[in-house]
């Protein structure tokens, strides 16, 4: 369910992604709880091609820099059932100086969380901006 329509969001080919993990890991460590995630830091777009307004939930600062955020979608939720109620939707986000991870979006409430496994975000910003660049000149990866 979402609160308002995905196309009012930012479009990712006007805002196409850092690809250098520098400028990714400072625009994440100077983010505060209650921020939203800058539209050039790639964390997961709607499948229409806008970008969600990744809000920071939590967020704690390790040894060494190591970051660990909580991002929610605070325009994606998970509607409630009779048995369970409504969840905001998630996304992990552990960032050090070398590397950038998350876990795959999932449903933030009691008993839920992410899968034990990552992706490497800086790999993902890397695929979407040659994806765009592919598209800008006329190709594609359709069959």
């Amino acid at each position: 369910m979402f609160i308002k329509p995905v196309e009012a969001f930012l479009l990712r080919r006007d805002h196409p992604p850092r690809v250098e993990l520098e400028a990714i890991y400072a625009a994440l460590i100077a983010l505060q709880v209650g921020e939203i995630v800058p539209p050039e830091v790639y964390i997961k777009d709607y499948s229409v091609g806008t970008i969600p307004e990744w809000t920071v939930k939590s967020r704690e600062l390790k040894k060494q820099g190591y970051l660990v955020l909580v991002l929610i979608d605070p325009n994606g939720t998970v509607e409630a059932t009779l048995w369970e109620p409504a969840a905001e939707i998630a996304r992990d986000i552990h960032s050090a100086p070398d590397r950038c991870l998350a876990t795959q979006p999932y449903q933030l409430r009691p008993g839920y969380g992410p899968k034990p496994m990552f992706c490497d975000l800086l790999q993902q910003a890397r695929y979407v901006a040659g994806d765009e660049k592919r598209q800008r000149k006329g190709r594609t990866n359709d069959v």
